[in-house]
């Protein structure tokens, strides 16, 4: 009596179902946790005085990186005066700190002419009527962040009741690219 045996080929369809399942698995999985991965949205409620930076076009958004960076050199210099002495608009000028030096940048920024105010202030006014705002106020006396404020005409006040006068403040919004800790 012979006897046969059936012998399946080995052609790696048993495998291929496996890694077939594996992949189903990582993927259900990954849609499953993806809701608790996500970072939350900051929604920041703005008073009427204020505005966000990303609503002001390309070449005010670049002055106010400008002055984000000369408020941190403004507090250095203050400190270095152990808080005596507010630096002065030449002197400013002398250490070639944007947007307070007269060059190529200060022309296409509109030209304001910058002077100190008391205390930490800096009016920078506009003589072109074709800008957007026709002055900025920078306050370098908080530490933390620069306070900076526009007005649609050339101001020359400098005092806590801004939003009254029309002053609107700058409010730098951080992306979630910004916030996210590793």
């Amino acid at each position: 009596m012979a006897f046969t045996q059936k012998v399946r080929s080995d052609n790696g369809s048993q495998e291929g179902r496996y890694l077939l399942l594996g992949i189903a698995l990582l993927l259900i999985g990954g849609v499953i946790a993806l809701p608790f991965n996500q970072r939350p949205v900051n929604h920041v409620e703005l008073s009427d005085y204020q505005i966000r930076v990303d609503q002001l076009n390309p070449e005010k958004q670049m002055l106010l990186s400008q002055l984000k960076l000369a408020h941190e050199e403004v507090i250095d210099l203050y400190e270095e005066t152990d808080g005596e002495f507010w630096p002065d608009v030449p002197e400013l000028e002398s250490l070639f700190l944007a947007p307070f030096v007269k060059d190529l940048n200060w022309q296409s920024k509109g030209e304001l002419a910058w002077r100190s105010l008391d205390n930490g202030f800096y009016l920078g006014t506009s003589p072109l009527s074709s800008q957007q705002f026709a002055a900025v106020l920078l306050d370098s006396r908080a530490e933390n962040e620069a306070q900076i404020w526009l007005h649609t005409l050339a101001q020359t006040t400098a005092d806590d009741d801004l939003p009254q006068q029309g002053w609107q403040q700058v409010v730098f919004v951080k992306s979630p690219r910004q916030v996210h800790l590793h």
